[in-house]
């Protein structure tokens, strides 16, 4: 037998939201490192020196996610 596969609205949301972000991060996480290895090259950094910042910005990026993160979830529930 022939079952219909039918979504809901929400569910038809969520799919399109979950493609859209997938290829944001997609997008992102290819283009930026080239993006910043472009900056590096045109100011005159070598590759080592480059990759040494490039560490330096996840680690900031990390370190300051860890402690804006809980602030920001307490201000969206209001506790």
């Amino acid at each position: 037998m022939k079952e219909k596969f039918k979504l809901t609205a929400l569910e038809k949301s969520w799919i399109l939201y979950d493609v859209g972000n997938s290829a944001f991060i997609l997008l992102v996480t290819t283009l930026v490192p080239i993006f910043f290895n472009a900056l590096a090259k045109s100011a005159g950094l070598n590759e080592d020196l480059y990759l040494s910042y490039w560490g330096y910005a996840g680690s900031i990026a990390t370190i300051w996610l860890r402690f804006w993160a809980p602030s920001a979830a307490r201000w969206q529930t209001g506790r």
